[in-house]
């Protein structure tokens, strides 16, 4: 009991510690948004600007400020431009004091001007505001008419156009309280009436004063912007903006919180614009900083908290520094304020910093870089070099063709270099359903996040999915801190606009220790726990399990009567075998009835009558399961011609597949509700790992990035399949019923070959042409390749099936179907299949029948193949079939060098099912591999159940291999006396051996034929082994 307590304690212990480190990790990372992840992100504008009061200087001194201003590094100056002052009187606009200050503006090019249009005119006020400045307007159509007198006037000079300022506060609402269904109001009409006379214009919504206040004077400004969402006022600005004072505490009090003000806060509106879907838009902060105070001052006190002057400049140099690395959202970071035009006594002087602001920043040495910062950067930027012909525009960067009509066009190699400061590099690319290619390098070394050729990453443009698409892909991460040099050189993609963005990106620091080591306490201590109960006396436990126990029966006891009665009458309906008629009573006769009537199936032409097959075909299951068994084994080749149940269509072997299973459980369910005794299976190596296969199949879900078709072949080739397997080892099959079951096998791969045969020699279809119009033979499948892996499982059952037959009316039947399938596989003209996997298949069967007889027929099979080699050397299909730089062969060597830096790059967990296709052709394929990029696997069993289920999928997969191969062996040893046994043992064998070996250069499972061989496969060798 003390250990049970002392584990309990520890895991709550752990527990806690990782919830305080989880916590404070989430603290430090909030509001952290790392652009190289592709999230939604405004394009990068520079951080520095300073609130002005430009109109208080006389012409001459106004230059010099300017030049000041410029000289700290500032980039925005946010200037009001009063509506009072400009239209005095309706109709009657006067810029004169507005003019000099944008004409000085455009003689220090650094500067950019953010317009703040608010203030009323006393004759447009509204009548219960008309003492007020800043009084909201009686009608906002006078205000929209400024403000298109503005912009039709400065068009030129001004693309940054803020309305209004501080809405949310009753001073600067003309006294009333705010209303923010009235400000939507304002922003609607000034919206278009700016964009209508300046069409690239920037309208940013009014600066939002932090305040906790819910009304009504007052109104916070988290609920202020929430409220303009909600009204809809955001279809009419292209940034929002706060005021992210820090009042007395540091840029890095990291408390986001509702009733909190601090530098963090503007975190919080961030997070509202995200909400609402806007988190491709810029929040700016149009004022920020500390207030000091000189000593001795005898003015008002300062409402935004107070700090000395030391700390004021650390503190605003921080928080610059910290948006600078986290916030790649925001705008411009506005500092409060250059010189205040207000009275001496006036607390807001706490902010001038017009005599500190060249020491703080070093001259402008703090801001000057020509690194691309951390950020989303369009390609217009003025710091990337382009080299060659590149067309710039809005939509980004285009590589343009040859024009050689053009005199003055640049015929030069097209190359973009850039310098940028981060730990990460992305590029937002547009791809499509062409190829081409971004060669990248970072600091003259291949881009480490890219695959490699040639001492470069390359980037495919090719669209996993095919469709267009707008994509942001990292290139690089974990760089060294520092500036770095990027080269990026496109191959093709020209006139496609390739290039969208560029994205820097700093990745947040790591979750604390205290994390991992909080969860590995509460692991062990949950452990301790469970060894600790089991430890415990049997007395105790008891108690403990008929508490449950009684808990359980109670829980039950209401539903037991319904499902008792239920049971009852389909146990009735179902159990007819005394109304069958005899025949049906016998296997072949059974089967042959379930395979009219499924064959009937694809047939029918309504639904009535489907629906009644269907049901036929569940009772005929549900009495002889091994109809159902059967019916899978022969069906599932012909799986890419579905059967059309009006809204879905299915494979006949999925259909056979849950029928046979739903048939199996409620025989089960119903023996066992009356009473009927049920053996345990016994789990054995096989299926624990067939299990486990199926589980890391629903784990790489986690990590596949397309979902639908990861789902698709979780079903049809991992669950279904592995379903079939289950049903082999449940149903406890007897000797000749393995035989059978190896009979359908073979008949169907004869089926398949004989459909493909008469199309081959009636010239219908079912081929495909090759080399020099030769016809390759592929019957229901899509490929001769895909026929020649199925049948090449099939011909060791054929071959086994004909040596250990104990007569020869027997042999001559199997030997006709072995004959069929032998034919077919030869017209597949499938190499794989020729010189691996009948080879292998061939060999294993045949000295497992009879080293001696078998070893005889081989050396004369091999003498023969030697003669008939002059003769291959002229079939075009055979022709350098082993020259590696033969088209098929170079293509293979291509697709495993890109599927191994696939592995390099998931090493782990693979890429998930079915998602090779998507990402080879996406990511991964050799520009010298262009003209097949469509390929959907590596074309090796290793690689494929690595890149698919992981690394412990191939662990799996190999300890299978091993557990197989040594109880088959010991399996065809026990039972050399049995030929029938022995028939299917050395089928199954010669089966492995031809999917191992041609599984070498082609798919061995992932198919739904091949993975429902595989599980027959090992299903009879698991239940044999297991068998009495």
């Amino acid at each position: 009991m003390v250990v049970l307590l002392l584990c309990a304690l520890m895991s709550l212990t752990g527990f806690g510690v990782a919830l305080v480190g989880a916590d404070q990790h989430w603290r430090v990372v909030r509001g952290w948004e790392n652009p190289a992840d592709g999230g939604a992100l405004p394009f990068k504008v520079p951080l520095a600007g300073v609130n002005v009061a430009l109109t208080k200087y006389t012409p001459e001194e106004l230059p010099r400020q300017l030049a000041a201003i410029a000289q700290a590094g500032f980039i925005w100056v946010r200037q009001s431009f009063y509506w009072a002052e400009i239209e005095p009187e309706r109709g009657i606009f006067d810029f004169s004091r507005y003019d000099p200050i944008v004409a000085a503006l455009a003689e220090q090019p650094r500067l950019r001007l953010v317009a703040v249009l608010e203030s009323t005119p006393t004759w447009a006020r509204r009548r219960e505001a008309s003492g007020h400045f800043f009084a909201p307007p009686a009608n906002m159509e006078y205000f929209a008419r400024f403000a298109r007198a503005l912009a039709a006037r400065y068009a030129d000079q001004i693309d940054f156009y803020q309305i209004w300022d501080e809405p949310n506060l009753n001073d600067r609402w003309g006294g009333l309280d705010p209303q923010p269904v009235e400000y939507a109001a304002m922003l609607a009409a000034a919206y278009p009436a700016i964009k209508g006379n300046d069409l690239d214009a920037t309208v940013i919504a009014a600066g939002l004063a932090p305040t906790v206040e819910q009304g009504p004077r007052n109104l916070s400004d988290l609920t202020y912007l929430r409220a303009l969402y909600a009204y809809g006022a955001n279809q009419y600005f292209d940034a929002a903006a706060g005021k992210p004072y820090g009042f007395n505490s540091s840029p890095e009090d990291r408390t986001v919180d509702s009733n909190v003000l601090n530098f963090s806060r503007l975190i919080l509106l961030r997070e509202v614009m995200q909400q609402h879907g806007d988190g491709h838009k810029a929040l700016w902060a149009s004022h920020f900083g500390w207030n000091s105070l000189p000593a001795g001052w005898h003015g008002a006190p300062s409402i935004w908290g107070q700090v000395d002057s030391a700390t004021q400049a650390a503190w605003t140099r921080a928080a610059y520094r910290r948006a600078a690395r986290e916030w790649a959202w925001l705008g411009g970071l506005i500092l409060q304020h250059w010189s205040p035009d207000a009275p001496a006594d006036d607390p807001i002087h706490g902010f001038a910093v017009s005599q500190r602001a060249a020491e703080w920043f070093e001259n402008g040495a703090f801001f000057a870089d020509d690194a691309l910062e951390v950020g989303l950067h369009h390609p217009t930027d003025a710091r990337l070099r382009y080299e060659g012909a590149w067309l710039l525009g809005t939509l980004g960067a285009d590589v343009r063709s040859a024009d050689y009509a053009d005199p003055n066009f640049d015929f030069s190699p097209q190359r973009l270099t850039f310098r940028f400061r981060g730990e990460s590099l992305a590029l937002r690319v547009r791809r499509g359903d062409y190829l081409a290619y971004l060669y990248v390098k970072i600091d003259g070394a291949p881009a480490n996040g890219l695959p490699q050729v040639d001492g470069a990453g390359y980037l495919v443009l090719r669209s996993a999915t095919l469709q267009p698409e707008t994509v942001t892909l990292r290139v690089a991460s974990g760089l060294a801190e520092g500036a770095h040099e990027a080269e990026i050189v496109p191959y093709l993609g020209n006139e496609r606009w390739i290039l969208a963005a560029i994205a820097v990106g700093q990745a947040p620091p790591q979750a604390p220790l205290s994390m991992s080591i909080g969860a590995l306490l509460a692991l062990i201590g949950v452990a301790g726990m469970a060894w600790a109960l089991r430890q415990m006396p049997p007395n105790s436990r008891a108690q403990a399990q008929a508490v449950l126990r009684n808990y359980f029966q109670r829980m039950a006891a209401f539903f037991s009567a319904a499902v008792i009665s239920i049971a009852g009458a389909l146990s009735m309906a179902l159990t007819i075998n005394d109304l069958l008629p005899a025949a049906l009573k016998r296997d072949s006769a059974a089967i042959a009835a379930a395979a009219a009537i499924s064959g009937a199936l694809y047939l029918s032409p309504h639904l009535i009558v489907t629906v009644a097959a269907l049901i036929t075909l569940i009772v005929l299951i549900y009495n002889r399961p091994l109809i159902g068994l059967a019916l899978i084994l022969f069906w599932a080749p012909f799986f890419l011609a579905p059967l059309e149940l009006y809204l879905w269509a299915a494979p006949m072997v999925e259909l056979s597949t849950l029928a046979t299973l739903s048939a199996a459980i409620l025989r089960g369910a119903l023996a066992w509700l009356r009473g009927a005794r049920i053996g345990r299976l016994r789990l054995n190596a096989f299926d624990w790992l067939m299990l486990a296969l199926g589980a890391l199949g629903c784990l790489s879900l986690l990590w596949s990035a397309e979902r639908a078709p990861a789902l698709r072949e979780l079903r049809v080739i991992v669950i279904e399949p592995l379903l079939f397997y289950a049903l082999l080892r449940a149903l406890r099959l007897e000797r000749r019923e393995w035989l059978l079951l190896a009979d359908v096998f073979l008949m169907a791969g004869a089926a398949v070959s004989l459909i493909g045969l008469y199309g081959y020699v009636t010239g219908t279809g079912g081929f495909a042409l090759a080399e020099q119009g030769t016809r390759r033979l592929m019957s229901v499948y899509s490929s001769p390749n895909n026929l020649a892996l199925f049948l090449g499982r099939v011909l060791p059952f054929g071959v086994a099936l004909f040596c250990f037959a104990p007569s020869w009316f027997r042999r001559v039947g199997v030997g006709i179907l072995t004959a069929l399938v032998l034919l077919a596989l030869a017209l597949t003209q499938s190499l794989g299949a020729a010189l691996l996997g009948v080879p292998a298949a061939v060999a294993c069967a045949l000295l497992l029948w009879d080293w001696r007889r078998g070893g005889v027929i081989l050396l004369g099979i091999a003498l023969i193949a030697v003669i008939a080699l002059p003769v291959a050397a002229r079939i075009p299909r055979l022709q350098g079939a082993l020259d590696l730089s033969r088209a098929s062969s170079l293509m293979r060597t291509q697709l495993w060098q890109a599927s191994l830096s696939m592995i390099a790059e998931h090493p782990l967990t693979g890429v998930g099912l079915d998602q090779f296709l998507y990402l080879y052709r996406s990511r991964y394929i050799l520009p010298s591999a262009w003209e097949e990029p469509d390929l959907s696997h590596p074309h090796n069993l290793l690689l494929d159940f690595w890149l698919r289920l992981g690394l412990g999928g191939l662990v799996a997969f190999g300890a299978l291999q091993l557990v197989f191969w040594r109880r088959g062996l010991r399996l065809w040893r026990a039972l050399r006396g049995d030929p029938w046994l022995s028939a299917c043992v050395v089928g199954a064998l010669g089966a492995m051996a031809n999917i191992l070996a041609h599984g070498l250069v082609d798919n061995s499972y992932f198919v739904i034929d091949l993975a429902y061989s595989f599980c027959f496969v090992v299903g009879l060798i698991s239940s044999l082994y297991q068998a009495p």
